[in-house]
Parts: C-alpha cells; sequence; structure tokens
C-alpha cells in the first residue's frame, strides 16, 4: 500500500476521524483545526506541522478572553465597593456597617490566604461555609443584622468569584499570547474594576464628596490586590502548580479547540520541530512516539497520557536526562533515541517496549530497571549499573558499546559494585560485550521456558570472570588458576562455568570471597598466564615436574578447558543447572 503524501499541504480544518493514516507523511503541513480523533497514525510523519487555532477559533477565543477579563475586574471592583462603603458610611447608615465592613475585610484576607496557601477549591470551600453561616444569621436576627449579613456574603462570594474568573483569564491569554499579553490586558481588567466600583459602592451626593473619594480608595485598596492575586493564580496554574491544577484544566479545555489526536493511534509517529499548541492528545496512544523538539507541547491537553508528567515531557521534547531521577517512574513507551542519559537513575523504572537506540546511558544507573523489548541496538553502556536489570531474549542489543560495567551498585559495606571485567585496567574490546551478555540472554530464556523468574533467584557468591578473546592455552591457564589460588587461599577460589565458542573467545569463570579484590586477582592471573604460556615447551615440561603432586588436578582442569573449546557453554552466576549450564565447581 502506498503511503499517503500530504507534504507541506494546506490541512485547515479537514477531517480524518476515524481513518487509517499509517505512514502517511504530513511533514511540514499546516493541520490547524484539523480532526485526526480516532485515525490510526501508525509511523505518521508530522515533523515541522503546524497544529492549534484556526483563525475563526483564535478571534472566538480572543472574544471569550476579554470578556472574562471584564467579567473579573467587574466583579472585584463590586465586591470591594460593597466592603468599602460599610466601612466609609460607618454608623451613618446601619449602627452594623463599620464592624461588618471589618468582618468582610478580615474574611477576605483569609480567604485570599487560604488561595495561596492551598487552592482555589478550598477558598471557595471556605466561601460557602461562611455564607451559609451568614445564611442561618439571617433568618433568626433583626432586620439590621440581616441586611448586613447579606452584604457580607454578597461581598465574600462575589470576590471569590472574581479571582476565579481573573485566574482564568491570565490561564488563557498566557496560553493564547504569553506573558506580555497579560500586561497588555491589565489596563482594561482596572477601568472594569472602576465599572464594577460604580455599581458597590453606596449612593452618596454631592456633599458627601470626602466620603465617595474615600470609598474609591479602599475600593482600589482591596481590588487590586485581589485582581493581582487572580494573576498570580492562573500564572501559577499554567506552570503546572499542582494546586490550581482545575484552572489549568479548564483553560486547556478552552483552548484546545484546534486540531485534535483524541485517541488516535501515534505509535512510532514522528513530531519532530511540530507546533503543537492548542491540540488535544487526550487518550490517545503514543507508544515509541518521538517528540524531538517540538514546540508548545506544554499548552496541549495531555490527560490520560505520560505527557501530562511535566519531567517526562521535558525528556522527550529535549532527549536530555542527564543526571536526573526517574525511578521507578512509568517510562515504558517512551522514544528515546539519541538520548543523553548519562548519570540518569532508573532504579526500577519500566522501560519495556522504549526505543533507546544510538543512547547515551554512560553510568546510569539500571538497577532493576525493565528493558524487556526494549531496542538498545547501538547504545552505549559503559560505567552502566545492572544490578537485577530486566532483559529478555527479545530486548535489542544489537551494536552496544561498553567498555566496562558494573554488576552490583555500590554499598556503604559493600564499596566494589563488581567491575566487568575485573581487573580495572582492562576494559571490553568492540565485540567483547556482545559475547559477555550472550550467555546471560541464553541463560534468561531457560528460565523463561521453565517459568522460573530470575529476579528471585537471589546471587549467594561473587564472581570472576577471566576473558580469553584470542583463544586458550589449557595447561598455562590450569597452572595460572592453581597458583593464583595458593597465593591467595582467603580468595575461597572455585571454578563454577566456563563458556567455550570455539577456538576463540574463552571464559573462565570462578567463585571468590566477597571480600577479596577481584581486579587485583585478575590482574596477577593474566601475569601468570603470560608468563606461563611464554614459556618453551622443555620449560614447560620441567614447570610440570615441578607440581607433580597438584599434576592430577591441573590435568582435570585442562580438560575442562579443552571441552569449552570444542563445545560451547555458557554459565549462570547463581548456578542453577539449566539446560547446557555448567554449573560443577572444581576447587583447589
Amino acid at each position: 500500500m502506498t503511503s499517503l503524501n500530504f507534504r507541506n499541504a494546506n490541512l485547515r480544518g479537514r477531517s480524518f476521524k476515524g481513518q487509517d493514516l499509517s505512514d502517511a507523511d504530513f511533514s511540514g503541513a499546516d493541520i490547524r483545526g484539523a480532526n485526526f480523533a480516532h485515525a490510526i497514525l501508525v509511523r505518521a510523519n508530522f515533523s515541522h506541522a503546524k497544529a492549534g487555532l484556526q483563525r475563526r477559533q483564535a478571534i472566538a477565543l480572543l472574544a471569550l478572553t476579554l470578556t472574562l477579563i471584564i467579567l473579573s475586574g467587574f466583579l472585584l471592583g463590586y465586591a470591594g465597593g460593597i466592603v468599602s462603603s460599610l466601612l466609609a458610611a460607618g454608623n451613618q447608615t446601619n449602627p452594623y456597617a463599620l464592624h461588618s465592613g471589618i468582618v468582610a475585610l478580615a474574611s477576605l484576607g483569609i480567604v485570599a490566604a487560604i488561595t495561596l496557601r492551598q487552592s482555589l477549591a478550598a477558598s471557595g470551600t471556605t466561601t460557602i461555609a461562611i455564607a451559609v453561616v451568614a445564611a442561618l444569621i439571617a433568618a433568626i436576627a433583626t432586620p439590621d443584622i440581616s441586611a448586613i449579613a447579606i452584604f457580607q456574603t454578597l461581598s465574600l462570594s462575589t470576590a471569590v468569584a472574581g479571582v476565579m474568573v481573573s485566574a482564568l483569564s491570565t490561564a488563557l491569554i498566557f496560553n493564547l499570547y504569553g506573558r506580555k499579553a497579560v500586561l497588555l490586558s491589565s489596563p482594561l481588567a482596572v477601568l472594569s474594576i472602576v465599572l464594577g466600583a460604580l455599581f458597590g459602592i453606596a449612593g452618596t451626593d454631592s456633599d458627601q464628596a470626602k466620603l465617595l473619594v474615600l470609598s474609591c480608595v479602599i475600593t482600589g485598596t482591596i481590588a487590586l490586590p485581589l485582581l493581582a492575586l487572580g494573576g498570580y493564580t492562573g500564572w501559577a496554574a499554567w506552570h503546572e502548580n499542582r494546586c490550581y491544577a482545575l484552572i489549568r484544566s479548564l483553560s486547556l479545555k478552552l483552548a484546545t479547540q484546534g486540531t485534535t489526536f483524541r485517541a488516535s493511534n501515534l505509535t512510532d509517529a514522528d513530531f519532530t520541530a511540530a507546533t503543537l499548541k492548542n491540540t488535544d492528545f487526550r487518550n490517545a496512544i503514543l507508544t515509541r512516539t518521538c517528540w524531538w523538539r517540538s514546540q508548545y507541547l506544554d499548552q496541549a491537553q495531555l490527560e490520560r497520557t505520560y505527557l501530562e508528567d511535566a519531567a517526562i515531557r521535558q525528556l522527550v521534547i529535549s532527549k536530555n536526562g542527564q543526571a536526573q531521577n526517574f525511578d521507578y517512574q512509568n517510562l515504558r513507551p517512551l522514544n528515546l533515541q539519541d538520548a543523553n542519559l548519562r548519570d540518569v537513575s532508573l532504579i526500577g523504572a519500566d522501560l519495556s517496549e522504549a526505543t533507546l537506540q544510538n543512547a547515551d546511558l554512560s553510568r546510569a544507573k539500571l538497577t532493576q530497571t525493565q528493558l524487556y523489548r526494549a531496542n538498545l541496538t547501538n547504545a552505549c553502556l559503559t560505567g552502566a549499573y545492572i544490578q537485577d536489570w530486566g532483559i529478555s531474549t527479545d530486548t535489542q542489543l544489537q551494536g552496544v558499546t561498553c567498555e566496562y560495567i558494573y554488576m552490583r551498585l555500590p554499598t556503604t559495606t559493600d564499596p566494589d559494585p563488581c567491575r566487568k571485567p575485573d581487573n580495572r585496567q582492562e576494559s571490553f574490546s568492540p565485540a567483547d560485550f556482545s559475547d559477555f551478555i550472550a550467555p546471560i540472554l541464553t541463560t534468561l530464556e531457560l528460565y523463561r521456558r521453565q517459568n522460573v523468574d530470575p529476579r528471585t533467584l537471589t546471587p549467594t557468591f561473587k564472581t570472576l570472570d577471566f576473558f580469553h578473546p584470542q583463544g586458550i592455552d589449557p595447561t598455562a591457564a590450569a597452572i595460572a588458576l592453581q597458583r593464583l589460588a595458593e597465593s591467595h587461599p582467603e580468595a575461597q577460589i572455585q571454578v563454577v562455568a566456563l563458556e567455550g565458542r570455539g577456538q576463540e573467545k574463552i571464559r573462565v569463570q570462578a567463585q571468590v570471597a566477597g571480600t577479596v579484590d577481584r581486579s587485583q586477582l585478575s590482574a596477577e592471573y593474566f601475569a601468570q598466564y603470560g608468563e606461563i604460556e611464554a614459556l618453551s615447551a622443555p620449560d614447560l615440561q620441567t614447570l610440570l615436574a615441578g607440581v607433580a603432586a597438584k599434576d592430577a588436578r591441573i590435568r582435570h582442569l585442562e580438560q575442562l578447558v579443552a571441552s569449552a573449546i570444542g563445545k560451547p557453554k555458557f554459565y549462570v552466576e547463581t548456578h542453577y543447572s539449566l539446560g547446557q549450564t555448567t554449573s560443577k565447581k572444581f576447587s583447589f
């Protein structure tokens, strides 16, 4: 089937709802207002595409935002006017007016503090509680007190409503036009405060000019801080402060009436450098979707996707997670191809099915990280910690770059994290890591066939691996191991496994005590091996004659090495005997 080509096309307002558009090319297209809801967009290319609102939608949203600005200012001005009239009038119209104004002002202060410290929802709940109390008072009190209680409740409710509308309008302005537009809209809000104040301040005549001026000053003193509170709340909501998540969610619902990908399948789709402002991705399937350098993704509707998390969203956009912490997070469907993940902590994280191709995972903490069916092709794992990591036979590890790796995380009681190769002066050659990991993968396949979870098998001993990538001399290896064991009886060296792939790439694995320096043992072994291998045949016979008492054990180990050369074997670090696994120990 030939893929559809919409490259650089004008698709504004077009509907592709429910269509199968797999592999379609939308690169550079104008998809503002387009409908891709429930569409199948597997491997679709949206790089450099422009999503968002159409012009008529943007105009309608601007009109709504301006209306909300005017309404918020009017409500705040009206609330401030009521309180100021009570304070300024004193006892002239009602003997309880002054006290009532003070109580109303104090109530506004309490509600404002609750809004700052908790949320708008909490302040709304407080307002409702105060309104209920005021209603009860009004029902049983004298007419003068009842009227005052009603005015107090009206001022408080109107003020809270004004703050909420101000927050919503501010969040919308941030969404549509940015912070500069907030400053430009401020004069409109102030003018609407003046209009609201005219309705809120009690009527005065020309003989009460001083009273009118005082009321205006009090109104401004009340309304302007409340306007600033609404503006701050809207700003905090837009910057994903969880206390104001409701305002952010509502502003996004209003603003994301443009391009929609709701419930679409975007597996392996590419949004590189796409503009995604005012776009709806709710419930979309975003497995391995590429967001590299996409713009305005924070201004899209992202409910029920991994993009809701700001840290994960920034990670997939920048592909820079260096030294960051994503422990125990669900990163299962992410596309982190070419990502910089040096020194990242992924302890217990789930990266199954994720794309980590060409990623730099140098010194990454991959302890208990789940990487089932993940793609690590050509990734760099140098210095990574892979204790109890979850890999499977379908984890793609082709071409992995790795100079050395750690099998454990260091602890205060065990500062040596079990480096491989054991000799700290050595590194894996380009092909060594693949040879190192291959038997482990084979063992995992055997575990899978026997329904065994390898994470439940606790390693009892530490291991020491002697790699011979260019072939091995069985006699020299046997004598070198025997000498190493004699020189370090505290190491309790036991050969537990041999792996061979023909005449080359032979590995001897030994079990050693956990307190010994494995790097030193490895260096001594290869020094001894090199000296013995370099001996002439007569000198070697003389050496063998000198160790006749131990000849039987040396010959036995020679036979084991020769067997490994002739028949491929692999090892299991936990010494479980499965399939062809060699778990027989050979002690010195």
